[in-house]
């Protein structure tokens, strides 16, 4: 009896175990439904997430989407940037479709400020958002390239088109004359000087901070704008896995021709008719390889020897995932670009990874840990060598095999020293940061950073026994190895709390910055092969004197912020910075920059409460100070130099000396003040918005470094002197040209101009009491700080023009005319002296951007067009003998109109093999005004129903072409680069991007 009621017990345990079980599968619902915004349009991208569990997924394109949860008393979570968040129980239903609500509006989105966010409604200095989506439609690794266009006040020039280059970034005009330029780059709150090594598919937003209200906060750092880069970190309640992919190939392009082999011959018989008495010679070859290949007419295209089409490649993934506690990000990528010439490329290989951890209610730990490493290969010297060598050459023996010399005039073959040449670079950086965060009580919060960013480089140059440079030396080879170490370490008091009408958030900061960079260098000849490069250093024979660097700068920094606003209506931030820095003199080591900002949100006030049309309007008002201490270190203390001395007995001694430069202790801050007004407006739900601004910026105390009587025993002197002014305006707006169910249309517009002057020198004046410009180093008061100072271009002399009557009586025909512009008195004296000399603008005078966006169902157009317009840039390649200006018909070079008796051009002079025109560089300035479709990208997003099936939340197909055209009247390989610069490349790629 007692064994059959065991059995009945143990039947029926069972039995209720599989009832429970089978009732929890029972609760087990399937919801599904499609996410909308006001207007009806599907959004895709919305978080779908189950409170309290990790089961979640993402809307596709036409915002539906499906999930089960374990109940029907579950939550649903509905979370989208720039919406408001919505729970929905699940209840009986299992179509749960909703309209998300804009959170307030799209203005009002969160931004990132120093040491803090703030709405963006709240903003009350100029500070501008970029998408993270628009800093990945090129295929570039340069993060300021990227940038481009993207926004008003940043202009970005080109530097070099090599792989592995980057660009030059100027915000709002170019405030120091020596002091430096390059804005601060905070990532994580991480200061970063080399941005290109960064991930930018890691990039969760970027703020760039503009007027010295925004960028006080940062104070010694920030006097040429700011940066602020926040990486993508976990999520709750969800998995997200994203992979990005392109192939592609990179081309060359350009707007002028060279002298094809017919036409550089017959500008060598110019060159030689005009020096023979106006008759032409019956050889003017004077070489057996060029008359060979005259008569052969196998002329050679330097231009397609030397550069090949390339690959460029980028794989990305990233994992973000969490609980409500704990959240993880981790991405890795890698990128590949060789070189359009051979021997130059770049590979880098990144890692993040991100932790956010909640230990308790009120406290939170953190830390991202990053590392990169690149290599970029160097290719040799000079572009010019292949642009100007003659086209009448034999590039290859007989063997096929390249040859040294392609003339019997010995004419060095350009593709030698690019295979008897290597150049490595390899770059391991690591960032890496941590913080507590403490929430003390209700709105009182403190937190604790420390940031440490490693950087160790190598260098490795060799030129080959056989190279033009190093054949008498037996091979020259460099080694250099440097390493930057850099802590930051802040302490942040925050408190913030709204009391009725009132909201008031202040913030207490400080922080102490190390830097201390090393680097040793050794140089070698007389190497006993060329097998190993510089790795043989060792072995060679000749070991030249190694050189050694040491640097260290600190900074200390004390910081306040108050943010007060009454009524959602009137808002003030005022904020004060005092930093010391160990690179000024003990007198004026500390600099002081407060700031104050307001802004009045006009659209919140009673009288336009009923005004639908409105959804944002506001005006701002800032005026703050911030300091530059972009000068090397121990400019006050001064340095040694060593010298070697031989003494009677035969013995080397080594002793030191002061150096050329003398210091100088009374160093101080160069410290700049703007003002800025700007206005933020929204119509018809933000449809259109934008931004206007107007801005002002004084540089005072400048650090320059002047020269000095060298008869005083030094060279220069780094002195506080003069004033700069810039002042301009930008204006951003974007708008929704169609907005539906199937079609959307959308343009982004910006434009900035800047006028930037020199206000004053070193003070001193003529006898007139005007102020002295310092013609020696083209500096000018009420001119910009670049400038060009020459003479004027008027054409060239004809035939029948009265020559000798002229203010130019010894020209002749054919030589260039230039315009008297002015005597010592001012008005025109006949004749050509310094005062005919004139000054020419090299600044922009506005650029701008226009992004056009098209999505039609599952199918996506981007057009990209940037431009420039103003600014003169003197074009060695018309001028410069070396860089294939030459019209002595001894090289090759860009294809210009020149004069002859029979072409009475007015553009260019007469050939002359003797020697090249007087003058000839006022020929050559050119406007750099340039017009570019910057990027072109189609893409196709595949439908949920395709995609399903292998477990994808998005897959996306597309094709994007870079720098596919431009429009130019300034003839180079990039309307931005110097003659000699490694050629900028257009390209095609194609991408891939899914999401789990």
């Amino acid at each position: 009896m007692k064994k059959r009621v065991k059995r009945v017990k143990k039947w029926a345990l069972i039995y209720l175990l599989l009832l429970f079980s089978f009732g929890g599968y029972a609760q087990m619902v399937s919801v599904s439904g499609v996410v909308l915004d006001r207007e009806k349009i599907p959004l895709p991208g919305v978080n779908v997430t189950v409170k309290g569990t990790m089961t979640g997924v993402v809307t596709d394109r036409n915002g539906k989407y499906a999930v089960t949860v374990p109940g029907r008393e579950a939550v649903l979570v509905f979370s989208f940037v720039g919406y408001a968040t919505q729970e929905v129980t699940v209840g009986d239903r299992t179509d749960i479709s909703l309209t998300m609500e804009e959170a307030a509006t799209e203005i009002e989105e969160v931004v990132v400020i120093g040491y803090g966010t703030v709405k963006k409604s709240d903003l009350t200095g100029s500070v501008v958002s970029v998408k993270a989506s628009d800093l990945n439609v090129l295929p570039t690794t340069s993060f300021a390239e990227m940038l481009r266009g993207k926004a008003p006040g940043v202009l970005i020039t080109t530097s070099s088109g090599a792989p592995g280059s980057g660009a030059g970034v100027l915000i709002r005009g170019k405030n120091s004359i020596s002091g430096g330029n390059s804005p601060l780059y905070v990532v994580d709150g991480i200061f970063v000087e080399n941005i290109s090594d960064l991930n930018t598919s890691d990039i969760a937003s970027l703020e760039i901070l503009k007027d010295a209200s925004a960028q006080a906060i940062f104070g010694a750092r920030a006097a040429n704008g700011v940066f602020l880069i926040s990486t993508k970190r976990g999520e709750s309640g969800k998995i997200s896995v994203d992979f990005n992919t392109y192939f592609g190939k990179q081309f060359l392009q350009r707007n002028f021709d060279f002298y094809s082999g017919d036409e550089w011959s017959q500008l060598r018989n110019e060159a030689r008719r005009t020096d023979n008495k106006g008759e032409y010679l019956t050889d003017y070859f004077v070489d057996d390889i060029m008359t060979d290949v005259y008569k052969s007419k196998k002329y050679i295209d330097w231009e397609d020897l030397m550069f090949d089409p390339a690959w460029v490649q980028k794989h990305d993934l990233s994992i973000r995932a969490g609980s409500e506690k704990t959240k993880i990000a981790f991405g890795m990528g890698y990128f590949n670009q060789d070189g359009m010439v051979q021997k130059s490329g770049y590979e880098r290989g990144t890692f993040r990874l991100n932790i956010d951890q909640q230990l308790h209610k009120n406290l939170n730990i953190g830390a991202n840990f990053a590392y990169t490493r690149s290599k970029r290969q160097i290719t040799d010297g000079s572009f010019n060598s292949f642009i100007t060598v003659t086209p009448l050459a034999k590039p290859y023996d007989d063997e096929g095999n390249v040859q040294k010399y392609v003339t019997s005039s010995n004419d060095i073959n350009p593709l030698w020293n690019i295979q008897q040449y290597d150049a490595e670079t390899r770059v391991d950086r690591f960032l890496m940061s941590a913080f507590m965060e403490w929430n003390i009580i209700d709105g009182l919060k403190y937190r604790l950073s420390a940031n440490i960013n490693m950087r160790n480089s190598e260098a490795g140059t060799y030129q080959s026994s056989l190279h033009t440079s190093a054949s008498g030396s037996k091979g020259h080879g460099t080694l250099s190895n440097s390493s930057d170490y850099e802590y930051l370490i802040d302490n942040i008091l925050t408190y913030g709390k709204t009391f009725g009408v009132h909201d008031v958030e202040m913030v207490l900061v400080q922080s102490v910055n190390r830097d201390r960079s090393k680097s040793i260098g050794t140089t070698a000849e007389q190497f006993p092969s060329d097998l190993f490069k510089w790795n043989a250093i060792p072995d060679a024979e000749l070991i030249l004197k190694p050189s050694r660097g040491i640097t260290q700068r600190s900074l200390a920094s004390f910081v306040g912020r108050l943010r007060y606003g009454l009524l959602d209506r009137y808002l003030l931030t005022a904020s004060i910075r005092s930093d010391g820095s160990s690179v000024f003199g003990k007198e004026n080591k500390w600099g002081f920059f407060p700031s104050v900002a307001v802004a009045w949100k006009i659209n919140n006030e009673s009288f336009l409460k009923d005004a639908d049309w409105l959804t944002a309007l506001k005006l701002r008002l800032s005026y703050g100070q911030v300091g530059n201490q972009a000068v090397s270190a121990y400019k006050t203390l001064g340095l040694v130099s060593s010298y070697q001395m031989l003494f009677g007995d035969g013995s080397m001694e080594t002793g030191y000396l002061p150096s050329s430069e003398l210091q100088n202790p009374r160093l101080k801050w160069e410290t700049t003040t703007s003002t800025n007004v700007g206005l933020d407006f929204g119509f018809l739900n933000n449809r259109v918005s934008g931004t206007l601004e107007y801005y002002v910026k004084n540089t005072s105390n400048l650090l320059i470094d002047r020269s000095l009587n060298t008869a005083l025993g030094y060279e220069k002197i780094t002195t506080n002197i003069g004033k700069v002014q810039n002042k301009g305006i930008e204006v951003l707006l974007s708008g929704d040209v169609i907005r539906n169910r199937e079609l959307r249309w959308t343009l982004d517009f910006t434009f900035s101009a800047n006028r930037n002057k020199i206000v004053a020198l070193d003070g001193r004046t003529d006898e007139n009491g005007k102020p002295v410009d310092d013609v020696d180093n083209r500096w000018f008061i009420g001119q910009p700080i670049d400038v060009y100072y020459d003479y004027s271009f008027n054409g060239i002399w004809q035939l029948d023009d009265d020559i000798a009557g002229s203010h130019m009586p010894a020209a002749k025909p054919g030589a260039i005319k230039l315009t008297d512009v002015s005597g010592p008195d001012g008005v025109p004296d006949g004749k050509i002296s310094d005062a005919d000399r004139v000054i020419y603008h090299r600044d922009p005078k506005w650029f701008g951007s226009l992004t056009s966006s098209l999505k039609w169902k599952q199918l996506d157009l981007m057009l990209d067009f940037y431009t420039l317009y103003g600014g003169v840039k003197r074009n060695t390649y018309l001028y410069d003998s070396n860089a294939g200006g030459s019209l002595q018909g001894k090289r090759n070079g860009i294809k210009v109109n020149y004069w002859t008796p029979e072409n009475p051009s007015n553009e260019f002079p007469r050939p002359s093999h003797d020697s090249n025109a007087s003058y000839f560089g006022t020929a050559a300035f050119q406007k750099m005004t340039y017009f570019r479709l910057r990027a072109a990208t189609i893409g196709f997003s595949f439908p949920e129903k395709w995609i399903a099936k292998v477990k994808l939340s998005n897959a996306r197909i597309y094709c994007t072409g870079a720098n596919l055209w431009t429009k130019t009247d300034y003839l180079s390989y990039g309307p931005e680069l110097e003659t000699g610069d490694y050629p900028e490349a257009s390209s095609v790629i194609i991408g891939l991007n899914i999401s789990f």
